[in-house]
Parts: structure tokens; C-alpha cells; sequence
């Protein structure tokens, strides 16, 4: 059984993973960062094509082309909505008729009362 924390029983990587990655910064001409820890910790979360970053780090036509904006496309104007009307709400398998009207602007905002806040119920001990 453990009796440790887990992390504990792992061996140390750090240190082995930046001797790699400056061993291999070193044969393929890669400059690391000034804090090269940063390089490493890029290389550790992304083994797959950290150092490929790395090698093409000062080089723009390496990565994707930055996205261009696209022509505005005329936005089609908002159709005013009807005065007025009746609709057919359903609510919990009840239909309801509702007459909507015309007005209902906003004229004054006022803020909620809060709920009274109900504690929650203690069960009682078996």
C-alpha cells in the first residue's frame, strides 16, 4: 500500500528533460530563451512539436499566416416587430391564448427585493 503521497514515489524529470533539451538545442542550432526553463517547460507540455517551435521560433513563415478579416457583410435590417398580436403559449402541456401589445417600453429599472433565503432543513440522526 501507499502510505506516501503518490508524487512522491515518481522519480525526478525535470532535470533530465533540460539536459535533453539543450543537448538538442546545441546539435540543431536552437537559441533557448534566456530563462531556459521556459523552453523546457514548452518541450515537457508539448513533446511532439516543442522543439519544432523552438527551431522556428524568430521564423513567421514557419506558423499559419495571421487570419485576415473577412469583407463586412451587409447585415440585413432588423424588421420592426408587430405592434401586436395573439400567440399561443404552452406551458407544462397547458396552452394559454396571450395578446401581446403594443408599448412595454422600459421606463424605470428597480432592483429586486432579494428572497428570503431558506436554511437548508437538518435531517434528523438516526
Amino acid at each position: 500500500p501507499v502510505t506516501c503521497r503518490p508524487a512522491d514515489l515518481l522519480k525526478p524529470e525535470l532535470a533530465e528533460l533540460e539536459a535533453d533539451v539543450r543537448r538538442q538545442a546545441q546539435e540543431k542550432g536552437i537559441t533557448l530563451a534566456g530563462n531556459a526553463i521556459d523552453d523546457v517547460l514548452t518541450v515537457a507540455l508539448f513533446p511532439q512539436i516543442g522543439l519544432k517551435f523552438l527551431e522556428n521560433r524568430h521564423n513567421p513563415a514557419a506558423f499559419e499566416p495571421l487570419p485576415q478579416a473577412e469583407a463586412a457583410q451587409p447585415v440585413a435590417k432588423a424588421e420592426k416587430p408587430a405592434a401586436s398580436g395573439i400567440y399561443t403559449v404552452e406551458v407544462e402541456g397547458k396552452a394559454f391564448v396571450v395578446k401581446v401589445s403594443d408599448g412595454g417600453d422600459i421606463s424605470q429599472l428597480t432592483a429586486a427585493v432579494p428572497a428570503a433565503s431558506s436554511a437548508p432543513v437538518q435531517a434528523a440522526a438516526p
